[in-house]
């Protein structure tokens, strides 16, 4: 029997990225999947699409609260296993037509997804970040997916995980993290998907590093401008507070630009400080992610009736109307008014000035936002002989759906 989502959830014990599969696969049918949120999953449409799937799948990792599974297609490799780690018996698990998934989450940095295997031949898969798992619905070869061990995840780190001889290579390092203890009983082979983190970096590569970071955002005008007005005047890389500095800039990115553009910023502010900070990119990356989301959540809880009502039309239309609702709802004062020009909403979240003029038209069109005072374009005339520039000025406008400051 098919699990409804909101029992998936009650389950899994997180808000997890559910995920609609394509009837006779494994495959997600929702394009840029392994990117989306947990609000973009609220949505009335896409709850639809979950009913009417033959199969639901669960996003893995950052972006659902450090869920992560433990594929096993060969059950000598489970049964060893789970002799290694006898208390991980207790924590949730399914089946689909053989071995099992152990559902876990992680309160570390934890590695990629990778293959292992068991006395040489392939067992099974560590499925993190950027990857899914299904949990309830039809197979493909036939039966249903079943939940064997009706337990909640288990809260682990991953160094205490034991791999036995499930695994290879001694000195075994993932994504820059030491999964084993280098004893001698446990070299393990691993088939990384994605990169290996390896050694530590000297001083001198991360000051290279730095620089590069320099000349990448040079490139993008656009992150260069925002990055100086949002980060650099705000913040100065310290060590042993690169973590409270992420929380601080993720929770006020988030109300001022779009996600896409919090989580380019962010990332930044470790690039170009990775001379400074000691704790590892995918660290900085796998928080930043994890407090995007908890932020969402809050600001979400903060929204009145009507407010969260309009934003989840807008979610449904696309990211950059959710974007601009929340750019709109951030900038207006106690009596509800503020001044937005076209550019300047472009600039935040990665629009041309005449999309977003017409992004902010139909906000005016679905009485979000009312129009106060309208705006000039910058231009330059002749006056005299000379050319004077007249600067322009952004358009006053009013929040219509409730004044964002009342408690």
């Amino acid at each position: 029997m098919k699990l409804k989502p909101e029992a998936i959830l009650e389950l899994l014990r997180t808000e997890a990225v559910l995920l609609p599969i394509r009837k006779g696969t494994k495959a997600p049918t929702s394009k840029g999947w392994s990117t989306l949120a947990f609000g973009e999953t609220q949505t009335p449409r896409y709850q639809a699409s979950l009913e009417r799937a033959g199969a639901i799948g669960v996003l893995l990792g950052s972006r659902s609260g450090n869920l992560c599974s433990i594929d096993f297609d060969d059950n000598e490799a489970l049964a060893e296993f789970l002799s290694l780690n006898p208390s991980l018996a207790h924590s949730l698990r399914t089946t689909g037509r053989r071995g099992a998934n152990i559902w876990l989450k992680l309160r570390d940095p934890y590695p990629s997804t990778f293959n292992f295997q068991h006395n040489g031949s392939p067992a099974g898969e560590w499925r993190a970040d950027r990857s899914q798992t299904v949990i309830t619905g039809r197979h493909p070869e036939g039966g249903a997916y079943q939940v064997t061990v009706n337990a909640p995840p288990m809260l682990v780190t991953f160094k205490e995980i034991n791999w036995g001889e499930l695994q290879g290579m001694k000195k075994c390092h993932i994504d820059g993290i030491n999964g084993l203890d280098n004893k001698e009983t446990q070299i393990l082979k691993i088939t990384q998907k994605k990169g290996v983190g390896g050694r530590a970096r000297s001083l001198v590569e991360r000051i290279k590093g730095a620089e590069r970071a320099l000349t990448e955002l040079k490139g993008q005008p656009r992150l260069a401008k925002l990055y100086r007005t949002f980060i650099a005047r705000k913040f100065a890389a310290q060590q042993g507070e690169r973590n409270s500095q992420l929380v601080a800039m993720t929770t006020f990115l988030f109300r001022a630009t779009s996600e896409e553009t919090t989580a380019a910023l962010v990332l930044f502010f470790y690039d170009l400080n990775q001379d400074v900070f000691s704790d590892s990119r995918e660290m900085h990356e796998n928080e930043m992610r994890s407090h995007l989301d908890a932020t969402r959540r809050t600001w979400l809880e903060s929204l009145g009736k009507e407010e969260r009502r309009h934003y989840m039309v807008l979610v449904e239309i696309s990211r950059n109307h959710a974007a601009a609702f929340r750019v709109c709802r951030e900038l207006a004062g106690e009596d509800g008014t503020f001044f937005l020009s076209c550019a300047e909403l472009g600039k935040r979240i990665d629009l041309d000035g005449k999309q977003a003029q017409r992004l902010l038209g139909q906000l005016v069109g679905l009485e979000i936002i009312k129009v106060m005072k309208k705006g000039t374009q910058h231009r330059t005339i002749e006056q005299d002989g000379e050319k004077i520039v007249q600067p322009g000025k952004a358009t006053d406008y009013r929040w219509l759906l409730r004044n964002p400051c009342q408690p």
